[in-house]
């Protein structure tokens, strides 16, 4: 694995600023099972950037990218070659202008363009648009629009392998993703005696039409798997509140701090919508499939693998050289999870006891790390790390069991 990144910047005398950015990327993994793989990624970008003076405070950017992936694989054989090509160009344009000190409106446009092994071809634009606001000298508000489009990769449409008996199955009529995003949000600044942060709240709505879903079911006879489908229309509404902030409280004594919580609601917007058929096998009438008939628990349509509920926490206190850090993550139990791991969940077809493993952790994981760090010098320190603290045996996900605890020691220089 390998990349190259030359760039080039020349500020010219008429006030453009010209950027050109490349990136080479190669990367190879020689595995079994048929499940060797290489692919280059040439990546290109010219920008162009002027404050215009004619109109006061008047930033317009604009420029061209292109990205290339070429991929040789037996994994992606679906799609007719071992040898698959995606292929993305875009142009696009920006302009921001500041009214006074208090009010800045940013809004832009990028017209993309998608080809796969240079047959399927798509052209979508995308705007976005935000306005930031600072009502005092520590108070600002802001909001924002956005439009996104996401095209399918290819593994999503023609990868065929499989791994511990669990099968990763190909979908070449995958459609491309789009999505809308809104956020308001407030930050307050605040200081008490020297030390300094800020609050800030901030409400966001996510709209994703054609959702990309990777969905566990019987897609060919006798066999389960999982495979990149389109799920209909989804929306994820909710809100995230953060405090940060640093500073000495007692002569040599110093703090830092940083909370964060996000609430987060992701529910399909047509629970009932049939987005494709199983594969039972002969002799067998094909299921519908659907956000309610493949959901362990459809009630409020929370899409699946998500939490509603994270948050994390960490507090740093420095007396001189030495710094002691204590931080904490947060996660709520996934409620929704795909309906056939529970159906095949029996001693004889899958006894992996995701079923009792769920109903007898259904409450909140908290995972807890440390650390100590000792500065000998004003380049060297050492520092001693411990993650997952106390040795907590979770899952987050079905079928992983996530790393136990660790401790490492760190040694650092800074020049």
């Amino acid at each position: 694995m390998f990349y190259v990144d030359p760039f080039i910047t020349y500020f010219t005398s008429t006030g453009y600023k010209h950027t050109i950015n490349f990136r080479f990327f190669r990367n190879a993994v020689d595995n079994n099972n048929n499940q060797s793989n290489s692919s280059n990624i040439y990546y290109g970008e010219y920008q162009a950037h002027k404050e215009f003076k004619f109109i006061k405070d008047l930033h317009v950017t604009g420029g061209i990218v292109m990205n290339k992936i070429r991929a040789a694989s037996e994994l992606y054989t679906y799609s007719g070659s071992t040898d698959n090509s995606l292929d993305n160009y875009a142009g696009f344009v920006q302009a921001d202008k500041k009214f006074g000190d208090q009010v800045n409106i940013s809004g832009g446009y990028r017209i993309e363009y998608f080809t796969i092994n240079d047959s399927e071809e798509v052209v979508k634009p995308v705007a976005r648009g935000g306005i930031s606001w600072a009502l005092t000298q520590g108070t600002f508000m802001r909001a924002s629009y956005g439009q996104g489009y996401r095209y399918p990769s290819i593994t999503e449409k023609f990868i065929f392998t499989s791994a511990g008996g669990i099968f990763v199955l190909p979908n070449p009529e995958l459609k491309p993703e789009s999505s809308e995003s809104m956020e308001v949000g407030i930050k307050q600044g605040f200081k008490i005696g020297k030390f300094l942060g800020y609050l800030d709240l901030a409400f966001f709505r996510q709209k994703y039409t054609n959702t990309i879903e990777y969905t566990y079911a019987r897609w060919i006879p006798d066999t389960a798997g999982f495979k990149f489908v389109n799920t209909g229309t989804s929306i994820i509404k909710g809100y995230e509140i953060s405090v940060a902030g640093g500073g000495k409280i007692y002569k040599e004594l110093a703090i830092n701090l940083l909370l964060g919580y996000t609430y987060s609601l992701p529910q399909a917007e047509s629970p009932a919508e049939v987005y494709g058929n199983d594969d039972p096998g002969p002799g067998f009438v094909p299921t519908q499939l659907s956000y309610n008939s493949t959901s362990t628990n459809p009630e409020h349509r929370i899409m699946k693998y998500r939490f509603r509920h994270t948050a994390k926490a960490d507090i740093e206190i420095s007396w001189k050289n030495i710094s002691v850090g204590f931080s904490a993550r947060i996660f709520s139990f996934m409620e929704n999870i795909d309906k056939l791991f529970y159906d095949l969940d029996v001693p004889y077809i899958l006894p992996s006891g995701i079923r009792n493993y769920r109903e007898t952790h259904s409450g909140t994981t908290t995972i807890y790390d440390a650390r100590i760090r000792k500065k000998f010098t004003k380049i060297f320190s050492v520092a001693l790390l411990s993650n997952n603290l106390t040795n907590t045996s979770y899952s987050l996900r079905p079928l992983k069991i996530e790393a136990p605890r660790t401790i490492s020691m760190q040694l650092t220089a800074e020049f």
